[in-house]
């Protein structure tokens, strides 16, 4: 499983790899010998993102400052390490707002209907 895990690391590290290099490219700064691809450029690439992922697995140092020391790893771990959104939050103010915004208080203004949710929603989280 290891393994596996390892390996889909490389292939996510080579195609960032690619991408970013592409990217960095543009027409204005092609050179005339910079112009054709060839295999051993690809081969470079696959080389320092096996490096580099290979390194990382066999490091002991699990704590967050050791990407530093992988700037690949680092990249994708924030890209693709990002928590899911969640719409509780969301639907609690939503509560709040239907319960200041009741018949007795139909005359407020927008600025004061906004503070007095976010007042309520922050007297709940002290």
């Amino acid at each position: 499983m290891k393994n596996r895990v390892k390996n889909l690391c490389i292939n996510i590290a080579e195609k960032y790899i690619e991408n970013s290099s592409h990217t960095e490219l543009s027409v204005d700064n092609v050179d005339d010998e910079d112009f054709l691809i060839f295999s051993s450029q690809e081969q470079c690439f696959d080389s320092r993102a096996n490096l580099e992922v290979v390194q990382f697995f066999n490091n002991k140092n699990k704590a967050l400052t050791c990407l530093d020391s992988y700037p690949i790893i680092k990249k994708l771990f924030i890209r693709y390490n990002t928590s899911l959104l969640s719409s509780a939050p969301v639907e609690r103010l939503f509560s709040f707002a239907g319960f200041i915004h009741a018949p007795n208080r139909s005359n407020l203004s927008n600025t004061n209907f906004e503070k007095l949710v976010f007042l309520k929603g922050n007297d709940i989280y002290r």
